[in-house]
């Protein structure tokens, strides 16, 4: 997987630490990575960043104030990453060095590292969360590597040396949608439980039952629309279903999260139970495209909705 370390000379020290962590995934073959620091004296600093990118299949943003500052990082380099991710042709990864405003660029709707967008200066041990950051790395390096040119190809490469089809029924479905279900919600919980103790954010659960959860979350450090709210169901509730769940669903069963601040203000983002001959999995529609995307549990089921979640409707990381 080639890589494009997109940095500030000012966090420098930083890029040091990163690409210690790197070298175990470097030797392993799983990763290439390219700074600007390849290029020889008299090189053409434009030609050799631009040829870089064009060649990077992944785009790795150190992102601290200084790189939010830096008009060539972030209006040329970065410009140019989300043309091609919007294309398909590029992902980008942000890493969050250092507390700045990033919630607020592009980068507020990307999945950040580390976890849970913590920044690297934040954690009392920076390696630590230059590992967590490396695993995540080396997860992506797995999966772009793989052929997920079908569901099946992706269930199979889960499957264990010993294979054994199964016939699963109706009941062991909906115990599989059930499990899930409480899985999501209480992960959902403990991100509520979290962010309560930013100053001036209050989160409230306002229903929690066997088939449905909805919660409030209100920032009042925006000074308009300050108020979110993100609902979870599962399949077996008995709704009237909007026209865009009707446009998802193509099984009998799913869990679907609505986020949004009024009714005219919504997302829908539903998550289908799929089956091989061996395995129960997840898949979502990716965007309005009849394409799927194998979701691999519960957490990132719950990590890509929450951010999309708080990047949306918060001004500060949470």
């Amino acid at each position: 997987m080639k890589a494009f370390i997109s940095y500030s000379h000012a966090d420098d020290s930083y890029l040091a630490l990163f690409q210690k962590h790197l070298a175990q995934l470097r030797r392993e073959g799983s990763i290439s990575d390219w700074t600007d620091n390849a290029i020889s004296a008299g090189g053409s600093l434009d030609n050799e960043i631009n040829k870089a990118l064009n060649e990077a299949e992944i785009f790795i943003a150190l992102v601290s104030p200084d790189y939010l500052n830096s008009n060539y990082c972030y209006e040329k380099e970065f410009a140019e990453a989300q043309r091609r991710h919007e294309e398909g042709s590029l992902k980008i990864v942000p890493v969050i060095l250092e507390p700045c405003d990033w919630q607020n660029t592009p980068f507020g709707s990307i999945k950040a590292l580390p976890k849970d967008g913590k920044a690297v200066a934040l954690w009392n041990n920076q390696n630590t969360a230059m590992m967590d950051v490396t695993a995540h790395l080396r997860n992506i390096s797995n999966i772009e590597g793989a052929d997920t040119s079908t569901i099946s190809k992706v269930a199979s490469m889960a499957t264990k040396k010993y294979k054994i089809k199964k016939d699963f029924d109706s009941i062991e479905k909906m115990e599989f949608v059930d499990k899930a279900f409480n899985d999501v919600t209480k992960k959902i919980q403990d991100n509520l439980a979290e962010i309560l103790s930013i100053d001036n954010i209050k989160a409230r659960i306002t229903e929690n039952n066997d088939n449905e959860m909805s919660c409030l979350l209100v920032n009042r450090n925006k000074i308009s629309e300050n108020e979110a709210a993100l609902k979870i169901y599962k399949s077996g509730r008995n709704q009237s279903q909007s026209q865009t769940m009707r446009f998802f669903q193509n099984s009998e069963y799913w869990i679907k999260f609505e986020i949004g601040q009024s009714a005219h203000s919504r997302s829908e983002y539903v998550f289908n139970l799929s089956f091989d001959e061996f395995h129960l999995f997840w898949v979502q529609n990716n965007n309005y495209h009849r394409q799927e995307e194998v979701i691999s549990d519960t957490t990132d089921m719950v990590n890509l909705v929450w951010w999309i979640f708080r990047g949306k409707f918060t001004t500060i990381p949470l």
